[in-house]
């Protein structure tokens, strides 16, 4: 995860801090005592939406949303569709 934020602070310098902070969160968010405070999908319905605003923020060019996005549905279901190869897109 850390590569990655390198590598998208290279591409966007002026978005190096907000980056950092997501990997931060991200790395925190899947500690036990915080995954208890973490929302999850109530349904596959909460999962699809997510993945279509993936792919609509993709699909913008929103390449960083985009990652962000999926790396949400995966977090929820890492066998949803695709989703692993639309993490390697974004």
């Amino acid at each position: 995860m850390l590569v990655l934020v390198h590598s998208v602070n290279e591409l966007f310098p002026q978005n190096a801090e907000t980056n950092l902070n997501i990997s931060r969160n991200a790395s925190d968010s899947r500690t036990p005592e915080n995954s208890r405070r973490l929302p999850r999908a109530q349904s596959q319905g909460d999962i699809e939406g997510l993945y279509r605003e993936g792919l609509i923020v993709l699909q913008n060019g929103d390449w960083l949303q985009a990652l962000i996005t999926f790396e949400k549905v995966s977090w929820l279901n890492s066998e949803y569709k695709d989703v692993q190869n639309k993490r390697a897109d974004a």
